[in-house]
């Protein structure tokens, strides 16, 4: 009897006969085909030169040489290993994501909105962009701003601009710094500025008067409810040139004296 390598055909729990000779501790077992099981080796066979040659009688499994008939170094395809091709189109795909439709929420690796619709503010070239922007710093242009329109015809005037002196010596004037509840609402700086006060404004011109951005909500409310507002200060140079015009009228006249 030789010693044989294990295999899947011999079960280690059934084929071991344990009724014949239960094996003693650390006793070698061997296998016997003509019974198709293992059983405690006999003394006879317990010797070192029957385990030498036992061993030497083993053969180890032979090394795979080739792959489907392909030697040496071996390039597997895909018919050798059953792969699969992938047309790389998204629906071939298992376990995709959900992509929004909505292409406002798709970004660029630079994190800025890949929205491409018509009022998309274009970097360059000449682009017409209707509704509301709103900035919240400064707008620098290296050229002219040209707004509104100023042409006769399309006025419908409804009257001289009365009391123009009067007017312009109520308007409040001064140098200022941002308050503390500017400052909350978001504005920096401690630059010393020129302006007027809107309130003083309101009182002799209200049509100059209009909602300040940081306190509009975009529907005509006030976010904060204290409804600051501010003032059109390009609608001050009519006042102003009524202005000069009537004092110079009346130097004129005390010229005639």
């Amino acid at each position: 009897m030789a010693i044989t390598k294990l295999n899947a055909s011999v079960d280690l729990l059934n084929d071991v006969d344990t009724t014949t000779a239960a094996p003693a501790d650390k006793e070698l077992l061997a296998w016997d085909a003509s019974a198709g099981q293992w059983e405690p080796l006999e003394n006879n066979y317990a010797t070192e030169s029957y385990v030498n040659s036992a061993i030497e009688d083993y053969s180890p499994p032979a090394v795979v040489s080739s792959v489907n008939g392909k030697i040496g170094d071996v390039v597997l395809d895909a018919a050798d290993v059953g792969a699969s091709t992938f047309s790389g189109a998204y629906n071939d795909l298992t376990g995709k994501p959900t992509i929004p439709t909505n292409n406002n929420q798709l970004t660029n690796g630079a994190g800025y909105t890949t929205y491409s619709g018509a009022d998309a503010v274009k970097t360059s070239g000449a682009q017409n962009v209707g509704g509301v922007k709103r900035f919240t710093s400064e707008l620098r242009c290296n050229a002219n701003i040209i707004a509104y329109y100023s042409d006769i015809r399309l006025k419908d005037v409804q009257g001289p601009i009365e009391n123009p002196v009067e007017k312009v010596k109520a308007i409040e004037t001064f140098y200022y710094t941002h308050g503390d509840r500017a400052r909350e609402l978001g504005y920096e700086g401690s630059k010393i500025q020129v302006g007027v006060s809107a309130q003083s404004v309101q009182a002799v011109a209200p049509e100059l008067i209009h909602r300040a951005p940081i306190d509009d909500d975009g529907a005509g409310g006030s976010v904060t409810g204290e409804s600051y507002i501010t003032v059109d200060y390009a609608g001050l140079v009519p006042l102003l040139i009524e202005s000069i015009k009537t004092l110079s009228a009346e130097i004129e006249e005390l010229k005639k004296g």
